[in-house]
């Protein structure tokens, strides 16, 4: 869940992914807008696969989670979301 304090909404991110004995890449990415008339999950695109690891936190309008490229991976990366751009 993340807020855009510039238009004041509140948007949630789905990300699904495909699993496979020790490996787990993201695969679908969408956004739902609260609040409004019209509530339908919309597809973004994501340049970087990874697997998420954490729930997140949204900091100014911009969701921060860790994540790492694979699964089981030791190495991590933080994914950050810009809620009002998508």
């Amino acid at each position: 869940m993340g807020y855009d304090p510039v238009e004041k909404q509140v948007k949630a991110l789905r990300i699904t992914w495909e699993c496979e004995v020790d490996h787990a890449i993201s695969d679908e990415h969408q956004v739902l807008t609260l609040e409004t008339d019209k509530m339908s999950w919309r597809t973004i695109e994501c340049g970087t696969p990874h697997s998420p690891s954490s729930g997140g936190v949204c900091i100014s309008g911009v969701l921060y989670y860790k994540a790492a490229d694979q699964l089981l991976s030791k190495a991590s990366m933080i994914v950050c979301f810009d809620v009002r751009s998508e």
